[in-house]
């Protein structure tokens, strides 16, 4: 037979469609024995090649990670062992939980090794962000729902949701940054549902519209509910309207010309008065474009959690959402300075007006 080479594009492609976000390390054994010749199982004549895919890609030490050996080609005979050195792993096979009880804060590696009659076939190692815990706010219950409305010309927010967050282009694509407006727009449509369907799926339960984390979008025409993931994406792109961007960008503190912006607060900005409400706004335009994607999803994963109250404090989610981005992009982008230098990035992303 054929050796088989996978293309590393089949880990990103597993990445987006089976878990969302997720980091995973693949190695390839080679189809050889102890004396390196040829094993006389059919399927050591391949090369084999595996991916660990976590979901979710991060978690605090009181939740529960998905892990997945994704083993190509797969074969019903491989025996799985995992290890780790933090926190336990629960099952057996291809797919376990692994709970990270114990783990300090930083990245942790599950790994594991998929064996056929005591010879390695291949392995791999899942890389997990352990983050500071969320804050619970017991009066509010589960945590809220990730949705998008559009804000069209003349239209303002619809009032009662639990937390308002804007997706903000100061300016017109270059071709420099085309990729990152692409890839902001792609997540906020992939990680969100529209309002509309969570008010089909509500029904009579008015009251349910206080879950939801609505993230707007200013455009000048409608984008149909119906279109698919990537058609929607161009048409928002298309139809974006940047001048009410920059109006309601305006009304912020300080200058903020570059973007892209996530701007993330208790109350409807395009009604803000001096001292209405404080926003963390979050600056996607120094950003490594790998790692745009990530951070907007942790972004939006943690402001449905951290969910506002009269207490709520901007400042304290700031100061958390700094370090648990420091740890995804570490997680993501290992670099020479770990998560020290990217704390240091992140302080530089962020801030609360």
């Amino acid at each position: 037979m054929r050796s088989r080479h996978v293309p590393s594009e089949l880990c990103r492609d597993a990445v987006l469609g089976v878990a969302g976000l997720v980091l995973c390390i693949g190695v390839r054994a080679s189809a050889q024995n102890a004396n390196g010749r040829p094993d006389a199982v059919a399927l050591f004549e391949r090369d084999t090649t595996a991916w660990c895919i976590p979901s979710p890609m991060s978690a605090s030490r009181f939740d529960s990670v998905r892990i997945v050996a994704a083993v190509v080609p797969f074969d019903t005979s491989y025996r799985y062992t995992w290890s780790a050195a933090a926190g336990t792993v629960t099952g057996t096979g291809p797919a376990v939980w692994w709970r990270p009880t114990g783990a300090a804060l930083g990245v942790e590696s599950i790994n594991v090794r998929a064996t056929l009659n005591d010879h390695l076939v291949a392995e791999c190692s899942a890389r997990v962000a352990i983050i500071p815990p969320i804050r619970r706010d017991s009066a509010r219950g589960a945590s809220d729902l990730a949705a998008r409305a559009l804000l069209l010309p003349g239209a303002q927010e619809d009032s009662g949701y639990a937390r308002y967050t804007y997706v903000l282009f100061a300016s017109k694509p270059s071709a420099q940054n085309l990729a990152r407006y692409r890839a902001v727009l792609r997540e906020y449509v992939r990680q969100t549902e529209t309002t509309t369907n969570y008010a089909a799926a509500f029904g009579k339960d008015s009251a349910a519209v206080k879950r939801l984390h609505v993230t707007y979008a200013p455009v000048q025409v409608p984008v149909a509910d119906s279109e698919s993931d990537s058609l929607a994406v161009e048409s928002m792109l298309l139809s974006y309207d940047y001048a009410r961007a920059r109006v309601i960008l305006s009304r912020l503190p300080g200058g903020h010309a570059r973007g892209p912006y996530l701007v993330s607060g208790r109350r409807p900005l395009t009604s803000r008065t001096s001292n209405a409400s404080i926003y963390l706004i979050q600056e996607l335009a120094t950003v490594p474009e790998d790692l745009v994607a990530i951070v907007l999803a942790q972004f939006l994963s943690d402001a449905a959690q951290d969910r506002p109250s009269s207490a709520w404090d901007p400042q304290r989610w700031s100061v958390r959402l700094q370090t648990a981005l420091a740890i995804v992009a570490e997680a993501a982008k290992p670099v020479a300075g770990g998560i020290n230098f990217w704390r240091d990035a992140v302080q530089k992303w962020i801030s609360v007006k």
